[in-house]
């Protein structure tokens, strides 16, 4: 009977305290929430800005130039040293947002965890292709968590993926990759000097050496850089110097086709002319100057075995 007279007694007493125990303040969860986003909001401005800056460095150019060079193994360096910048930067940016503690941000800590897996070391297309299109996810991302940002009453939008998000800071990051990449200002000049049909050669041969010779300072100056930039700058100045081989190449097959078959046009010297000019259009032609190899190739050759 004690015993029963205790609980009968003891659990009201109870009851009290869960009662009087301490109350959800719904400000003071809403503010704690709309700090959490804010915190996140925060740290994804600079890191989006970066993964901005650096996304375009990451897109290999397009192939529609006919007289650029076949081996694009600078702009795939250029590229790799991107994606590795990005990754970081990803990387970097979900530890913090972990550190920040909103539910808001799950969905892009995810995205920028995928973000920090592809841009790994991306070396070849369908690397590269897979980082970009983990970038375009990351934004889809950022997207869909700005509705549950308002909701939580944040400060400011979440940023996106773009030119938008580029700060001067951001942009500043890229200056070693954009000087050891190029093009710079000669390049560019012969770039388009290779594309005019009316260039001479001696306008080409000069506007190559140029550029040559800017892609060797460029080499010179990120001789003691980090490992990805020096291989950026080297590369290019490599691709520079064989496509300056290649032109001159050229022009010796187009003057030995003219001169020697025109001379001997049956003759082993001519076939051998003749095989130099092929190789020269199977390999493709370094600048519209050339286009008339084509034409004279065809004329010069059709009688040789």
């Amino acid at each position: 009977m004690r015993t029963a007279s205790f609980f009968s007694l003891t659990l009201p007493l109870l009851g009290l305290l869960v009662a009087c125990g301490p109350k959800a303040d719904p400000a003071a969860d809403a503010a704690a929430k709309k700090k959490q986003i804010d915190d996140a909001i925060a740290v994804l401005g600079p890191s989006i800005g970066k993964i901005s800056a650096f996304q375009p460095h990451i897109v290999l150019p397009d192939t529609k130039d006919p007289y650029a060079p076949a081996n694009r193994q600078s702009d795939v360096r250029a590229a790799t040293a991107a994606a590795n910048e990005v990754r970081h930067e990803a990387t970097a940016a979900r530890q913090a947002l972990k550190k920040a503690g909103s539910s808001v941000t799950a969905g892009i800590e995810t995205a920028l965890d995928a973000v920090s897996a592809a841009c790994a070391d991306a070396k070849e297309d369908p690397q590269i292709q897979g980082c970009l299109k983990s970038i375009t996810a990351l934004d889809e991302a950022l997207g869909k968590a700005q509705a549950d940002a308002t909701a939580a009453g944040a400060g400011s939008k979440l940023p996106r993926v773009g030119k938008e998000a580029i700060t001067k800071e951001a942009e500043a990051t890229t200056k070693h990759l954009v000087n050891a990449r190029g093009p710079g200002p000669d390049e560019t000049a012969y770039r388009a000097k290779r594309s005019d049909p009316k260039a001479t050669f001696d306008d080409l041969d000069k506007a190559c050496g140029k550029a040559e010779a800017e892609a060797d300072a460029a080499a010179q100056q990120y001789e003691n850089a980090d490992e990805p930039i020096r291989l950026v700058a080297v590369t290019r100045k490599m691709g520079m110097a064989s496509h300056c081989k290649r032109l001159r190449t050229a022009e010796t097959a187009r003057s030995e086709l003219g001169e020697v078959c025109k001379k001997k046009p049956n003759s082993s010297e001519c076939a051998i002319a003749c095989g130099k000019a092929k190789a020269v259009i199977d390999e493709g032609l370094p600048a519209a100057y050339f286009e008339v190899l084509k034409k004279d190739s065809e004329d010069a050759c059709k009688s040789v075995k």
